[in-house]
C-alpha cells in the first residue's frame, strides 16, 4: 500500500487515523507519558520513519524502524486545560487541537503519533490519539487500545508496564514480503493479475480520472444506512446458506447493482477490493499482536454470468446463482490477493508487466463489524469530532469508492456505507442510483437466504475433485428427488 501511495504521489504528512477516548479522572501527565512510552516500546510501527532517497522524487521513499529510545513520549503528548469549558466549547476545543495534532505528525522525522490530553480537572477528561496512517490500520486499533488499557492499569497501580510481546515483528514481516515477491508460486500469479486488468477495462463514467483535477476536495459524498432486518441476514443467514463470507454477499450485491446500473448483465465489473492483508498462508507469520498498515488492495473481476438482472433482484433462485458465482470468482483469487501488490510494486522485472494496464475504477472496503472492546475507563468518545483522514489535495484513486461497516445501534446492527466519487466524472444522481441499487440487491440476497430451497455447494467447497456448478446442482436435485421419494 505504501508503494501504491508513492506511485500516486499522495501527500502523507496528514494521512492519519485518529480516535478520541474518555479518560479516567485520576489521569495526569506523568502517567499518560508512561502509558505512551510503553506503547512506543512495544509497537515498532509507532516509531516508523519515512526516508526519502531523492528529495526531488516523491516516489522513492523507504521506511525504517529506529530503536525504542529514538522516540520520546514527552515529545508526543500535549495537555490542554479544558476544566472551565462547557460541552459546546469543549467540542470546539477538541476539533481545533485535533487538527493541530495532525499538523504535528511528521513521518520523515519519525513523529508518527501525537496525543492530546484534555484535562477537565476532577471530571473524566478526554485523550485524543492521532497516528499517521502509515503506522496503523483498522485492525491495529483493536490491538493498540487494549494495550493502552493494560499499560494504564499498571501505571495506575504504581507498576512499570510490561506489555506482552509475541507475534511477527514489523521488520521481519517486511523482509518476508520482499522474499515472497520473488518466490516461484508468487511469480506464477502474474498471468492471473495482468489478465484481470486487461479484461476489466469497461469505463464507468465520461472519462478516466485526472490526478490534477479529481481530488479529495472536489469529490462527492453520500451516506446510506441499511435496515437492521437486512443487515442481520447479511451477517448470518445469507453467508451461511452458501458457506460464504459477509464480503462475498456484499460484492455479489454490488455486482448485481452495477449490472442493473449499466443495463448490461454480461460485461464484468472490475473492483479493487481492500482487505486487512493479515491472512498470511504461512503459519510462521502471526500478525495478531502487530500494529502497522498491512492493508492489501487487489483487483477482482466479477460478473453475473448473464443471469437476468430483474429476476435476480426478486430474491429468486437467480439471486442465489449470482451469489454462488461471485463467491467462486472471489475464491479464485490467489493467496488472498497478497501477491498482486508484491508483483506490481516490489520487483522491477514483474512491475514492468503492469505498465499501461491501469487499475479498477471502483474501490470497495468492508471494515467489518464495530464492537466495543473492554478498555475500562478508556471508552471511545464517539460524539467527539475527528480530523480529516487525508489531505484534501489527495488525488482520487477510483471513480467511485465504497467504504462500509456494521455499526451496533439500539435497534440492532446496521450496515452503513459511504460513497465517494469523482464529481467531474459522475453525476450525484448516477451514484445515488447505484447506491440504491446496491441496497436493493442486498435486500434481494437477504430474501433469497430465507427461502427453504436456498443454498448449496459450489466447486471450491468440493476440493478433492474437479466439478462444475451445473454438475453440483444436478446432483443436489437428484438427491432431493430421492429424499422425497
Amino acid at each position: 500500500m505504501m508503494h501504491w501511495l508513492a506511485e500516486r504521489r499522495v501527500p502523507v504528512d496528514h494521512f492519519n487515523q485518529t480516535t478520541v477516548l474518555w479518560a479516567p479522572a485520576d489521569l495526569d501527565l506523568p502517567k499518560l507519558r508512561a502509558v505512551l512510552d510503553a506503547l512506543l516500546r512495544r509497537h515498532d510501527s509507532l516509531r516508523l520513519r519515512v526516508d526519502v532517497a531523492d528529495p526531488g522524487d516523491a516516489t522513492t521513499w523507504t521506511c525504517t524502524v529506529p530503536d525504542p529510545d529514538a522516540v520520546r513520549a514527552e515529545d508526543c503528548v500535549v495537555r490542554v486545560d479544558v476544566s472551565d469549558l462547557d460541552d459546546t466549547t469543549l467540542t470546539e476545543a477538541v476539533r481545533e487541537h485535533a487538527d493541530a495534532a495532525v499538523d504535528r505528525l511528521a513521518p520523515r522525522d519519525g513523529t508518527m503519533v501525537q496525543i492530546v490530553w484534555f484535562d477537565r480537572g476532577a471530571r473524566p477528561g478526554l485523550v485524543l490519539v492521532a497516528v499517521n496512517h502509515l503506522a496503523i490500520d483498522g485492525v491495529s486499533w483493536r490491538i493498540l487500545l487494549p494495550d493502552l488499557f493494560q499499560a494504564w492499569q499498571a501505571v495506575r497501580s504504581g507498576r512499570t508496564p510490561r506489555l506482552a510481546g509475541g507475534g511477527t515483528a514489523l521488520r521481519r514481516w517486511a523482509r518476508r514480503a520482499l522474499d515472497r515477491a520473488g518466490a516461484p508460486d508468487t511469480a506464477a500469479e502474474l498471468d492471473h493479475w495482468t489478465g484481470v486488468l486487461r479484461e476489466g477495462r469497461a469505463r464507468l463514467g465520461t472519462r478516466r480520472l485526472d490526478p490534477a483535477t479529481d481530488l479529495l476536495r472536489t469529490a462527492g459524498r453520500l451516506r446510506r444506512t441499511l435496515s437492521t432486518r437486512t443487515t442481520r441476514h447479511l451477517l448470518t443467514t445469507a453467508p451461511s446458506v452458501v458457506a460464504a463470507g459477509v464480503d462475498d454477499v456484499l460484492l455479489a450485491g454490488l455486482t448485481l447493482a452495477v449490472a442493473r446500473w449499466r443495463d448490461d448483465p454480461h460485461t464484468p465489473v472490475l473492483v479493487d477490493v481492500e482487505s486487512h492483508g493479515r491472512a498470511e498462508a504461512d503459519p510462521a507469520v502471526d500478525l495478531s499482536h502487530t500494529t502497522g498498515w498491512f492493508t492489501a488492495l487487489y483487483p477482482v473481476l466479477l460478473d453475473t454470468g448473464g443471469i437476468g438482472v430483474q429476476e435476480a433482484f426478486a430474491g429468486t433462485e437467480a439471486t442465489g446463482s449470482v451469489l454462488k458465482r461471485v463467491k467462486e470468482q472471489l475464491r479464485g483469487v490467489p493467496d488472498n490477493g497478497l501477491g498482486y501488490g508484491r508483483l506490481r510494486y516490489l520487483l522491477p522485472e514483474t512491475a514492468a508487466a503492469f505498465e499501461g494496464l491501469g487499475q479498477a475504477e471502483i474501490g470497495f472496503n468492508y471494515l467489518g463489524r464495530f464492537v466495543a472492546s473492554d478498555t475500562g475507563d478508556w471508552s471511545v468518545a464517539t460524539e467527539m469530532p475527528r480530523p480529516a483522514g487525508e489531505d484534501p489535495h489527495t488525488p482520487l484513486a477510483h471513480v467511485v469508492e465504497i467504504n462500509a461497516h456494521v455499526e451496533e445501534t439500539d435497534d440492532g446492527p446496521r450496515l452503513g456505507a459511504t460513497w465517494t466519487w469523482a464529481s467531474g466524472v459522475l453525476e450525484e444522481a448516477d451514484v445515488a442510483r447505484l447506491a440504491d441499487g446496491w441496497f436493493a440487491a442486498l435486500d434481494a440476497l437477504a430474501d433469497y437466504a430465507q427461502r427453504p430451497d436456498a443454498g448449496g455447494l459450489t466447486p471450491h467447497d468440493v476440493g478433492l475433485i474437479e466439478i462444475t456448478q451445473t454438475e453440483i446442482e444436478e446432483f443436489e436435485d437428484e438427491l432431493a428427488s430421492d429424499w422425497e421419494n
